[in-house]
């Protein structure tokens, strides 16, 4: 039977997701470092930390994933607009754009894939190639 954490814990789990650091949330809740870092042993406890920066984790990616393309946008607007280190970070940025794994690829409906000309991508190492 699984045990549960206790009210304590959810409720110093709930600060440290909601931006307070170990030590200041322990002591707003008048709980020693020593009983928190035995908490950190309770496998329950862990298995509910756990959960919470995966769920954080997943969270970012899906907030990145949403935005990622208004970015790669913003990018290519600069590269094309920008003037010297601004189009050069630019370019940087847009050549180190993390591609989509196959999977996602796969699943993906999204129209706005991001394609460079071949005279496009020999300007931004021509600009590349300056520095």
């Amino acid at each position: 039977m699984k045990k549960n954490i206790t009210l304590k814990q959810k409720i110093i789990l709930d600060e440290l997701f909601n931006g307070v650091d170990e030590q200041t949330a322990a002591a707003k809740h008048k709980i020693t470092m020593q009983t928190y870092r035995r908490w950190l042993g309770q496998s329950e406890f862990i298995s509910e930390l756990q959960y919470r920066i995966e769920s954080a984790h997943r969270q970012s990616r899906i907030l990145l994933a949403r935005y990622r393309p208004l970015a790669a946008a913003k990018l290519i607007e600069l590269m094309n607009n920008g003037e010297g280190e601004t189009l050069r970070k630019a370019c940087l940025d847009i050549l180190s754009l993390p591609e989509k794994t196959n999977r996602e690829q796969n699943n993906s409906n999204d129209n706005a894939v991001m394609k460079i000309s071949n005279k496009k991508a020999s300007q931004i190492l021509r600009i590349l190639a300056q520095d």
